[in-house]
């Protein structure tokens, strides 16, 4: 049997339709949907911490990345700024290491930030992959790969 995943119009009252966000039943449908859930999840672990979001995605998932920005703007209490970055291809490595290091290098620096103060939070493609093409130190962590400390690339 073939698994429909909901409408996004659907997800967005589901989002809507959530009276607090540690609702487990109800947040863990919003977790379940392929394609969302998994950034979804991280966020909500990291929300009353987190101020600056960089959600990278390819053109295909804009509608997937714009229902992520409704839930952050739902829950996010408005202290969280979503900042969508296209990438045209997510396989190019090249591509993908060039936005993370442009966000490292003007990104923080635009908003007052240090190395320090990010967390790379790893949702989609395959974890391993990322971290060894981005050259990022691993800490497990809950089911999701979590990276701390980024090494800077030269």
């Amino acid at each position: 049997m073939i698994r429909k995943e909901p409408t996004p119009e659907k997800i967005r009252v589901m989002i809507d339709s959530i009276k607090d966000r540690e609702d487990e039943e109800e947040m863990g449908k919003l977790y379940e949907i392929i394609g969302i859930g998994q950034t979804i999840k991280a966020i909500n672990h990291h929300l009353g911490k987190l101020e600056w979001c960089w959600l990278l995605h390819t053109g295909k998932s804009s509608v997937s990345m714009g229902l992520v920005e409704d839930f952050v703007k739902t829950f996010g209490g408005g202290t969280v700024k979503v900042k969508p970055v296209e990438i045209e291809d997510i396989n190019k490595i090249g591509e993908v290491s060039k936005v993370v290091d442009d966000i490292y290098r003007n990104g923080l620096e635009e908003r007052g930030l240090v190395q320090s103060d990010v967390i790379v939070d790893v949702t989609g493609g395959t974890p391993r992959w990322w971290v060894q093409h981005l050259r990022l130190p691993v800490h497990r962590k809950t089911g999701t790969w979590s990276t701390w400390n980024r090494i800077p690339v030269s």
